[in-house]
C-alpha cells in the first residue's frame, strides 16, 4: 500500500470512529477513546483533536442534531506526578521517583531535561494553540496550561531512589546529589522490629526474636539481605503466646523454614 493510500485507510478508520464517539455521552465517550486508542497515541491525539474541533461543527461531518456536545479537550488531560509537580503555584513541590534503575532507558535524560528546562510540551492541547486549557492533576485538582506549554513556577524537588541495578549518564549524575544508605545495623534492626510489634508486646517471644536478629546479622554477612525477610521470619515462625496453636511448627520445620526466608537475595545456593 502506498503512502497516500495508507492515509486515506487511517483517516477512514479515524473518521469511522469519530462518527460512533460522536453519539455517545461525556463519560462513555472518554472510555471509548481510552479503549480504541489504547497502545497508539498518535490515533489518540488525533481522536481528542477532533473531538474538540467536532464540537464547534469545524468538520463538515454529519453528526446526530440532538447529540451531546463533545466535552473539552482538556477533559481528556490529566497531568501525571512529574506534571503535577512542575504545575505547582505558590512554592515548590516534592517529586519521588522511586526506584529509578527500573525505568525505561531513556527516562533518566528525559527527566534531566525536563527539570533543566522546567517546562514540557503537550502535544493534544499544543495543536488547538489554547490561551488556556484547564487540565486535571495527579492529585484531582486542576492546572492551567498556555498554548500546550506546562512551564514551572518553581523547579521540584526531585528525590529519587535506586536500587543501583544499572548505571546513569554521567551528565544526570553531576546533577544529583547522591546519599548511599547503609544497611541498618543490629542497633537499628532491634529498633525496626520493636517498632513492628509494639502492639503485640506481651505476647511475643522476645528472647526467640532476638536469635533471629542474630540470625539475620550472621546472614547479612555473607549476602544482601532485606530488612522484611526478617521481620516475615518473625511473624511466621514466632509463635504469640495465649493463641490456640503456641507452635505451629517442630524445630526441623522451623529451622528449615527460617533458613529459606533468611537466604541472602545476592547468594546462588
Amino acid at each position: 500500500m502506498t503512502g497516500d493510500a495508507a492515509d486515506r485507510a487511517r483517516w477512514q478508520h479515524v473518521k469511522a470512529l469519530l462518527a460512533q464517539a460522536l453519539e455517545l455521552d461525556d463519560a462513555a465517550q472518554r472510555a471509548f477513546v481510552d479503549e480504541v486508542s489504547a497502545g497508539d497515541a498518535d490515533l489518540r491525539e488525533d481522536l481528542v483533536s477532533l473531538l474538540a474541533a467536532a464540537r464547534d461543527d469545524d468538520l463538515g461531518l454529519d453528526r446526530p442534531p440532538a447529540g451531546p456536545a463533545a466535552p473539552p479537550v482538556e477533559d481528556y488531560v490529566t497531568l501525571g506526578p512529574l506534571g503535577t509537580a512542575l504545575a505547582a503555584r505558590g512554592r515548590p513541590r516534592a517529586l519521588l521517583v522511586d526506584e529509578i534503575d527500573k525505568s525505561d532507558l531513556d527516562f533518566a535524560n528525559d527527566l534531566l531535561n525536563v527539570i533543566e528546562e522546567g517546562e514540557y510540551h503537550i502535544p493534544e492541547l499544543g495543536r488547538l494553540n489554547l490561551d488556556v486549557a484547564r487540565v486535571r492533576t495527579a492529585e484531582g485538582g486542576h492546572a492551567e496550561i498556555s498554548r500546550g506549554r506546562l512551564v514551572a513556577d518553581h523547579f521540584p524537588f526531585v528525590v529519587m531512589t535506586s536500587n543501583a541495578e544499572r548505571e546513569f549518564p554521567a551528565a544526570f549524575l553531576r546533577r544529583c546529589v547522591r546519599l548511599d544508605v547503609l544497611p541498618p545495623d543490629r542497633q537499628q534492626l532491634e529498633r525496626i522490629v520493636y517498632s513492628q510489634l509494639r502492639g503485640y508486646k506481651a505476647r511475643f517471644d522476645f528472647a526467640a526474636v532476638d536469635a533471629l536478629i542474630d540470625q539475620f546479622v550472621m546472614a547479612a554477612a555473607s549476602g544482601d539481605m532485606s530488612t522484611d525477610q526478617l521481620l516475615n521470619a518473625i511473624f511466621l515462625t514466632v509463635p504469640l503466646r495465649g493463641a490456640q496453636s503456641a507452635q505451629p511448627f517442630d524445630g526441623d520445620e522451623r529451622d528449615a523454614l527460617v533458613a529459606t526466608l533468611l537466604r541472602p537475595i545476592s547468594g546462588t545456593d
